[in-house]
Parts: C-alpha cells; structure tokens; sequence
C-alpha cells in the first residue's frame, strides 16, 4: 500500500491494521481508514489515521497519543472510533457539500458540536504534514494531503488573522505537541 513509505519516514514502526469504517451518512458512501502506530523519538508512541478513499484528489491524516484516554474527552458512546469516525465524516460532507477547501482552512467547532468535545481543542485546522513532520514522503503531484490538526478558538482567530505560517511558528515556539488532544493552546 502506498501509505508504508509515507508512515516509515514518520519513524520506527510498528505493525499497522487497516479498518474500513462504513458510514452511517449514507449507504453508497463508505471510508477505508488506515491505523498505523509509529513511534516518535525513542519511545513516544501516536496513532496515524489516513484516508485511502478515492472519493476525492486529496487524502487526509490525522494523529494522537496512543494512550489519550478518549472516554474524559467525550461522552462514552463518541470515545470509541472518534478519529477514523471524524475523517469518514470530513470526506462525507465535503463530497456532499462539494466544499473546495485548501491548507489553513478550518472546520469550526467540529469536536465540540459533533462529539461534545471536553477539551479547548473543538476545532480542526487543515495543514501541511511537513509543516510538523517534515520526513514527511508523498507524491505531491498525485494528490493533496492535509494533516487534521486540532485548534483552540484563539489559535482560529489567529490563524485567520495572521495566516497559517505565524500559527505554525507559534505552536512550534510553544512546542505544541498537535499529537496531544489535552494540550494548552498555544495563544
């Protein structure tokens, strides 16, 4: 599959499982979400998501700590599937809606409507994967990718503000850990 190379330049790896999640938004729509657990550093451990749909000509990607404890974040019956469940969705509306979005783009209140979110992190900004990892490997001239990164309402206005790369710079300054479903905001 065309993902390995893209998540091995991530880091070590270790076995992935590749999950279809057929979604409930309609019978013809269905997502293939890929899971991949690398490890970052020497012993830091995140879930990759991927998109391998061929709904659109881009793909979406998202991660988080292995170990977040999504049952605090969300109310039980949410806390299972949050993420691939999340993408599936994304892909669904923007096919539905055909919503042509590009990189610092935001999809407001996203956790806090839909999952009833228990974090400052409610939002989803859409960004470059290189901005953040930048062994990040892929064929730009095949597709798009856009890395699903959670944003406070503050980093949203700054984002809109000041534009993708200052809030780039901030969250690297601030040594924002975007795996990290309960980090601070950055602003």
């Amino acid at each position: 599959m065309e993902y390995k190379k893209w998540f091995d330049e991530l880091g070590e790896s270790t076995p992935s499982t590749e999950k279809i999640y057929i979604s409930d938004y309609d019978t013809n729509f269905s997502s293939s979400i890929l899971q991949k657990q690398i490890v970052i550093g020497t012993n830091e451990v995140i879930d990759v998501y991927s998109t391998t749909s061929t709904h659109h000509d881009f793909k979406m990607i998202a991660i988080a700590k292995s170990d977040t404890d999504y049952s605090s974040l969300t109310d039980e019956e949410y806390s299972v599937g949050m993420i691939p469940e999340l993408l599936t969705y994304f892909e669904y509306y923007i096919a539905e809606n055909d919503w042509k979005f590009d990189y610092g783009d935001i999809f407001k209140k996203i956790l806090e409507n839909r999952y009833y979110f228990q974090s400052d992190l409610g939002n989803i900004g859409f960004f470059l994967p290189e901005h953040f990892f930048p062994a990040f490997v892929y064929n730009k001239d095949a597709f798009k990718i856009f890395m699903c990164i959670p944003l406070s309402d503050s980093e949203c206005e700054y984002l809109k503000t000041s534009g993708q790369e200052l809030l780039i710079k901030k969250l690297k300054a601030y040594n924002a850990d975007v795996s990290d479903l309960f980090r601070e905001s950055c602003i």
